[in-house]
């Protein structure tokens, strides 16, 4: 309740100068015997992109993220949480421009989403293919054209290999993966490819 108060407060505050909501906030959720669960509720009501409380939210994703890993070491059941909270780091350093830690915490998410994937459930490879995004967006962004068009590339073939008839979610994430792979080639002056990708599109999402 405090976090939460202080946060608000944080909030109401920055735009007048005053700071010492944020200070109280940094203090109250730098203590490294706090439990995830308190950071995690801490986090939730911290909007990603906010500006006032952008640098605190990064740096309490990342105090989770690093609790995460302790929990992962005796637990591996905590490995898909580590991942979805990989990539709210990820999202969090983006908003800072902080392109390089961002690349590096949506590898690792995508990592373990590859992993947690391989055993060939349908809410892995949705899992998977989200994270791709994820990290086809923060490359995008640090202008590492080459390397998001695989990321994108890989979501594609991920949802064109699914087993069975396509989930609604499935076709959506689909026809977001070519849209980004068409637009990123024709970033990369591979505008016929991209063209390509676009027909494609358009049939898949007509079956």
């Amino acid at each position: 309740k405090a976090a939460r108060w202080t946060v608000r407060l944080a909030q109401d505050y920055f735009d007048t100068g005053r700071e010492e909501a944020l200070r109280w906030l940094h203090l109250l959720t730098s203590r490294e015997d706090l439990p995830v669960d308190v950071l995690q509720s801490v986090i939730d009501i911290i909007p990603p992109l906010t500006l006032g409380l952008a640098r605190e939210g990064a740096r309490i994703q990342a105090a989770i993220v690093a609790g995460l890993r302790k929990e992962t070491e005796t637990n591996a059941a905590a490995r898909e949480k580590l991942a979805a909270n990989l990539g709210r780091l990820s999202t969090r350093l983006s908003s800072l421009d902080s392109g390089t830690e961002a690349v590096a915490a949506a590898k690792e998410a995508v990592s373990i989403y590859r992993e947690l994937a391989s055993g060939g459930s349908e809410q892995g490879s949705a899992n998977l293919v989200s994270s791709l995004s994820q990290l086809y967006s923060v490359l995008a962004d640090s202008g590492q054209l080459d390397d998001a068009l695989a990321a994108t590339d890989e979501a594609v073939r991920i949802c064109r290999n699914m087993p069975g008839p396509p989930t609604e979610a499935m076709r959506q994430d689909l026809a977001m993966s070519l849209n980004n792979y068409g637009n990123t080639l024709n970033n990369v002056s591979r505008p016929e490819d991209g063209l390509t990708d676009r027909k494609s599109t358009r049939l898949n999402s007509s079956h």
